[in-house]
């Protein structure tokens, strides 16, 4: 039986391919996620060691939160520590140098030659600020020996050193460099740097330098001022973000720790975290791959959706096999296998494909996570490069799930093998005993199980799930889809005999034959088109969630915005503080409402809030209710959404309060918040809480706007108040004043932009789907090869065949397309009804939807292109005698 099975393998290396690609796209966009983050973590795992060489302790404070909330403004919170901790750990017996680091944010611009600023150098990676202190062993992150490539390291107010990749970008060259810091004049070294919460200002570039061995950090741009400008640019006076420490020599880092931490907690300060250096080097890596992870699973949930694509392919492919081989396995019967035997022979042979397939993906990975390094590099993050690192973790990963996928959707076609009876050898026209009714009754099975899940996970949550609710919802939408596929034969004869009555009214008898061949078969018809009917589905539900973001940004704007103008950044990069305040300065009667996240911890758990200029309702309508908005005006306070209000505990609601614990606060201790007032509609705010920005000033340390509206003063014209604010924002080349239209359009452009990401994305999908029809076709064509031949002999020319043929193609994929459209549709009316209490409003995109399934169409009509030259090419008389 071995060797039968491996002949049978081999001997059909066509379907043998054909069947393999499915699993090998699924496990090569798999094994490349794996890949590429498992090289972006040893890269920077080596990186940060490298920078960190001679740290050996480091003290900072320890996180405000257990976890962060999630969401926009929600990175890790740690709070400044004192300068004047540096002279504690100074004192330390064993240390031989400590120095205070900050880091903030600050964006280089380029100069123009009339020294007006010019485009910033400004990506989707940080713009980071950090300060340069005076010992060299504590200074290797700023090249290898902490020198400069060139020039050297800031020593006065005036001056600043940028990575080589920043330093590229704003036209500075080493020599000018070197000329401006031996004080041969800085006009071509001068670069305009924006801060969040000081003026913005010129400085001169004396200095180059890498970033420990590469050109920069992954795409951030890194600007290094000497300790004192630092403290005062980036709102650190007389703080620290981190104290970093040299041991003497013959003291280990372990013991220069236990030293540290006796001294801090001899001198009052025991609540702050002191680590190794080889500890704070793989922390910082950490980081950086947790900033990663959610890059990662969003690619291999992509993986996983075409895998489980190829596994209907892969079904389908086994389930014609065996049909077709139905007289080769009764004759094995005959001759003495047993069923379990013959059940194992095609169970092998799925094996082996699945095997192969998964070898193949898994080399494939590594030219697929060269594509995503560059895809990321093409949106911003230049990741230093390094060699591919092929964990353990990614072979066995990819072999295991490759060669699973494969065996399980050959269960039953390898089951239905092991039926065939020995009589089948003597008949030429046996068929498979068909199970509809039990296939029914686990389609409906598995469709109400899946459909349960949804509304639960979308509705009403689902954190007793596995995995939360998140899993949830993604177990419960591929139980639809595996109903939806059993049912589907159902539908695949009155529907294909819709869609194919204009083939058959244009195509005359081909079209009629198309049509008929398509519903002959409803059960591998329906197996065909489901695996297109995910991809569809997944494409509707993305194309209905981005309408319906759209259409929410079109309502808010013209509802309940009523601001001319709105200041806005490239990227997700926070706005200057300074920036909104530079427009009140010209336009002192204006409207300007600054938005800045904050996140908070309230009974236990870690939320985020908007700190907001009280007055908001000159430029957003909040719908409060009631006085709340005067209240909130005249006392200060929070302003909260209505369905947050009514989830708070009775008692809260009666007291009129909420006990909250700022990033400042140690833990255990709370403030308490006055209630102002409750809103109705968050659309336009997008956060249920809302902070009245003078205790938000008071409770948070940094400041930074995400989003300024302006409305203009009464009297002064549109284009006037444009002019206006353009001049005041001259200093600060990151910022732009959009008016609702071009806030609209760019607001769009970015939805869009991640919508093409999906599409794109899931066209692997798509293509393993086409590749299922292309499959199945072809071997359509060779079970079929005696009625080919009786077609051409009595009269049917080689184009009237493939016409046929193709039109057969564009039948199945039609029909797998309207059941995509009609799920995905369902699934995202549903989801959009699941986000109404965020805000979201529905959009339907007809257009969009008409286009895929005419795109669909014409794809199917591709895929049918290479199985009817196939069957044009077979020989008229061979194929008449073929058994």
């Amino acid at each position: 039986m071995l060797r039968v099975t491996l002949k049978n393998l081999f001997a059909r290396k066509f379907r043998l391919v054909l069947t393999s690609l499915a699993v090998v796209l699924g496990v090569a966009f798999m094994s490349g996620t794996f890949v590429l983050t498992d090289t972006i973590g040893n890269v920077f795992d080596d990186l940060f060691a490298d920078v960190n060489r001679g740290v050996d302790v480091a003290v900072r404070s320890k996180p405000a939160f257990d976890e962060t909330a999630g969401g926009p403004g929600s990175q890790e919170v740690r709070q400044p520590i004192p300068e004047s901790l540096l002279g504690v750990v100074e004192q330390v017996p064993g240390v031989r140098a400590a120095q205070g680091n900050v880091q903030g944010y600050a964006l280089v611009a380029e100069l123009k030659a009339d020294g007006t600023p010019g485009d910033p150098v400004a990506h989707q990676a940080p713009s980071i600020g950090v300060s340069w202190g005076k010992d060299r062993q504590l200074s290797q992150a700023f090249g290898g020996d902490g020198r400069p490539e060139a020039g050297h390291r800031p020593v006065a107010p005036n001056e600043v050193a940028i990575d080589e990749s920043t330093a590229a970008e704003v036209g500075i060259t080493g020599a000018d460099v070197r000329r401006c810091a031996r004080g041969g004049g800085c006009r071509d070294s001068r670069v305009q740097v924006v801060f969040l919460q000081h003026p913005a200002g010129q400085y001169d570039v004396v200095g180059v330098f890498k970033f420990g061995t590469v050109g920069n950090l992954a795409g951030a741009t890194l600007a290094a001022f000497d300790t004192p400008t630092a403290q005062e640019v980036m709102n650190r006076t007389g703080q620290f973000d981190q104290i970093i420490i040299a041991a003497d020599d013959g003291v280990s880092q372990v013991e220069l720790r236990a030293r540290v931490r006796t001294a801090l907690r001899q001198a009052g300060d025991a609540g702050y975290e002191v680590l190794t250096g080889e500890q704070l080097a793989q922390d910082t890596s950490d980081q950086i791959r947790s900033n990663l992870n959610f890059f990662s699973t969003f690619l291999l949930i992509f993986a996983l959706v075409a895998l489980f694509v190829g596994a209907f392919i892969i079904y389908n492919t086994f389930t014609i096999i065996v049909a077709q081989r139905a007289r080769e396995l009764g004759l094995l019967r005959a001759l003495g296998a047993s069923g379990r035997q013959v059940m194992g022979s095609v169970a092998l042979e799925a094996l082996a494909v699945g095997l192969l397939s998964s070898v193949l993906g898994l080399v494939l990975g590594i030219l697929v996570a060269i594509g995503l390094e560059n895809l990321m590099r093409a949106i911003g993050f230049d990741l230093p490069a390094g060699d591919p690192v092929i964990a353990m973790r990614t072979i066995v990963a990819s072999v295991v799930v490759g060669t699973a996928v494969t065996a399980v959707s050959a269960i039953a076609p390898a089951r239905r093998a092991a039926k065939v009876p020995p009589i089948a050898a003597l008949r030429s026209d046996v068929t498979l005993a068909g199970t509809a009714g039990r296939r029914t009754v686990w389609g409906v099975l598995f469709g109400g199980v899946g459909a349960a899940l949804m509304i639960t996970g979308l509705f009403v949550g689902a954190d007793w799930f596995p995995g939360g609710t998140a899993a949830a919802v993604g177990v419960g939408a591929a139980l639809v889809f595996v109903g939806a596929a059993m049912l589907s034969p159902l539908l695949a004869v009155p529907t294909g005999r819709v869609i194919g009555w204009l083939p058959a009214r244009v195509r005359g008898m081909s079209g009629r034959l198309a049509r008929e061949n398509a519903i002959r078969n409803p059960r591998r018809t329906a197996s065909t088109a489901a695996a297109l009917m995910i991809g569809l589905a997944l494409v509707s539900v993305v194309a209905i969630l981005g309408a319906s973001v759209k259409q929410t940004l079109s309502d808010v704007l013209q509802n309940d915005f009523k601001a001319e103008f709105s200041l806005t950044t490239t990227g997700f990069a926070p706005l200057p503080v300074e920036a909104a305040q530079a427009v009140r300065d010209v336009l002192p009667r204006a409207a300007v409402t600054e938005f800045r996240f904050g996140q908070f911890e309230s009974d236990g758990a870690t939320d985020t809030l908007l700190g907001v200029d009280q007055n908001l309702a000159r430029t957003i309508d909040v719908h409060p209710v009631g006085d709340a908005l005067t209240r909130w005006r005249r006392d200060g306070g929070l302003l909260l959404f209505s369905d947050t209000y009514d989830a708070l505990p009775a008692a809260t609601r009666r007291a009129g309060e909420l006990q909250i614990r700022f990033p400042g606060q140690p833990r255990g201790e709370t403030t308490s918040v006055p209630i102002a007032g409750v809103f109705t509609e968050k659309g336009a705010l997008g956060n249920e809480y809302l902070l009245a920005m003078p205790e938000y000033e008071r409770v948070y340390t940094d400041q930074a706007d995400v989003f300024v509206s302006v409305k203009l003063p009464p009297g002064l014209g549109f284009e006037r108040g444009r002019r206006v604010i353009d001049r005041a924002l001259k200093p600060y080349p990151n910022v732009d004043a959009k008016d609702q239209g071009e806030f609209q359009a760019q607001q769009e452009a970015s939805i869009d932009q991640f919508l093409n990401l999906m599409y794109v994305l899931l066209l692997l999908a798509v293509i393993i789907a086409l590749i299922g029809i292309v499959n199945t076709l072809a071997l359509s064509v060779f079970e079929r090869t005696r009625e080919l031949g009786l077609l051409r002999a009595v009269g049917m020319t080689r184009p009237q065949l493939r016409s046929m043929i193709r039109y057969e193609a564009v039948i199945i994929s039609v029909f797998g397309s309207l059941l995509g459209l009609v799920l995905g549709i369902t699934f995202g009316l549903a989801m959009v009804a699941a986000l109404e209490s965020e805000g979201i409003k529905l959009g339907f995109p007809v257009t969009q939807l008409v286009v895929f399934l005419v795109l669909s169409a014409l794809a199917g009509l591709f895929a049918g292109v290479f199985p009817a030259r196939r069957a044009a090419r077979l020989d008229v008389l061979e194929a008449i005698g073929n058994e």
